[in-house]
Formats: structure tokens, sequence, C-alpha cells
């Protein structure tokens, strides 16, 4: 079957619970952004795997940390970010909406970013446990917004 159930997602991006065949939700992008922040400061993957099968043993059935000590010279804030976002554990991840709220996120990411109302995102991607969850029809739906509204 197919494992990614997020469509164009890459398994290098996706958490432990997608890894697992896990109910997925917007903390799904929380750690996505992590990867991408770690990826950026270290020009390295958090978790070094040789396969697929490495990878999904590595972040979604182990407690392997990432190489923290690659992260030294950021300054505190960024590190707790990422480690706030490559939190295994789906309910002590944050939501976006509320990393935005870090005084990090806030001081170091442009205003019109910032500025923007990540809380009321209006879109919900969780799938229920059987994976579906009518996810074409709410990716649909978010196309639509997204070419009507400015949200970003």
């Amino acid at each position: 079957g197919n494992m990614m159930k997020a469509p164009g997602a890459s398994p290098l991006y996706a958490p432990p619970e997608q890894l697992r065949q896990q109910k997925i939700d917007l903390r799904y992008d929380t750690w996505s952004f992590g990867v991408f922040l770690y990826v950026m400061c270290t020009l390295t993957m958090p978790f070094d795997a040789n396969s697929y099968e490495d990878l999904v043993d590595l972040v979604a059935n182990s407690n392997s940390p990432y190489d923290a000590a690659k992260l030294s010279s950021r300054s505190n804030g960024l590190k707790d970010a990422i480690a706030n976002c490559l939190e295994r554990n789906l309910q002590s991840r944050p939501y976006l909406s509320q990393l935005s709220e870090s005084s990090w996120f806030k001081q170091s990411v442009h205003p019109d970013i910032v500025d923007r109302p990540v809380a009321d995102f209006p879109f919900d991607f969780s799938m229920d446990e059987s994976g579906k969850g009518n996810l074409e029809e709410k990716i649909s739906k978010f196309n639509k917004r997204m070419a009507t509204d400015e949200i970003m």
C-alpha cells in the first residue's frame, strides 16, 4: 500500500505518526518545519538513514535524537524551536500557530509573515483512522480558497 498519505509528501520530512501510518493533523507541518529549519542551519538532514526502512526505524520506532551539537552556534531560541518542532510525541508538539507566538519567531521572522492570522487557518487536513478523511475534497476546497482569498 501507499505509506505516504499526504500528497507530495517526502518521507524525509514526514513525522513519526505518519511513518507509523497513524492519524495525522496540522502538527504534521510543525515537524516538517523543524526538519526544514534543521537542514537550513546544518545543511544535513536531522535523521540520516540509508533506506526508507531505516528512516522509519530511526524516526518512528526509536528515541534517537538528532545531532543537536550541529546547532551549537545557533541561538537558544532557534534550538528550542527546532526541538519543539521535532518532538516525536504528537500531543506534545506545538501547532505552527503556537510556535508563531514564541519570542524567537516574532524576533526572527519578517513581520509580513508574523502578522498573518496563522491561528485562524481555516482548514483541517487531519484524517480518520483509515487514513482517508476525504482529503481530496479538503485539498480542493483549500486550493479554491487560496485562489480567491488572501490567506498569506
